[in-house]
């Protein structure tokens, strides 16, 4: 088991890495400022499920084979950026914009939220590499089974950034509510169109 003070040091240095604006909170933030609070709650959860896979993986070691395998880790990237660019194109194509639309938007947005924020982060190979990579530096072969050590850690990190996600979607539905009428609609599905594409881009590049 990691004693208080690591436990301590690592929930810290989480909550920095977390509180910096990445590929993660900007999708949670595009969900929640287009459809509402409760589908953008529900993509991070959707996320940080994907998280909690990774971290799984990493606990049992299965990342270690992505990590080493370049075409493995080359598939599952670009995977993540087609399936990026999918979801892209369908917000600039939405036209689901219309007041006669909004019941069966609300009632299904939640669980496609859900869904897609699973996907992208499953899809993304650079949570398995940074589990695999900062998880050992608070692992202490002295104070017991490293796996169960990693365990908790991975853990407590996806419980830190599910609380950080949520709160930036509590942050970003306050923009939401302001953003009515279907003019104002579409040009919030534009835009979660084109952050979509910049993550991939950005996955490209990465």
């Amino acid at each position: 088991m990691p004693d208080l003070a690591t436990v301590a040091a690592f929930s810290s240095t989480t909550m920095l890495l977390l509180l910096l604006p990445g590929p993660t909170v900007l999708f949670v933030v595009s969900r929640t400022v287009q459809l509402g609070l409760r589908p953008g709650l529900v993509g991070a959860l959707g996320v940080e499920c994907g998280t909690l896979l990774h971290a799984g993986a990493a606990t049992v070691g299965l990342s270690a084979l992505v990590a080493r395998s370049d075409t493995t880790f080359t598939l599952v990237k670009y995977a993540g950026v087609a399936y990026l660019v999918c979801l892209g194109w369908r917000q600039l194509r939405s036209n689901d914009h219309g007041a006669e639309k909004s019941s069966a938007r609300s009632s299904t947005s939640a669980g496609a939220s859900f869904i897609q924020g699973l996907v992208v982060e499953v899809l993304n190979p650079k949570t398995a590499l940074f589990f695999l990579a900062f998880l050992p530096q608070f692992v202490d072969p002295l104070a017991g089974r490293v796996t169960l050590q990693i365990g908790i850690l991975g853990g407590l990190f996806v419980a830190l950034a599910l609380a950080v996600d949520a709160s930036f979607a509590v942050l970003a539905s306050g923009i939401g509510r302001h953003l009515t009428g279907s003019m104002r609609a579409r040009r919030v599905d534009q835009a979660s169109g084109l952050i979509l594409f910049g993550l991939a881009a950005v996955a490209v590049g990465a």
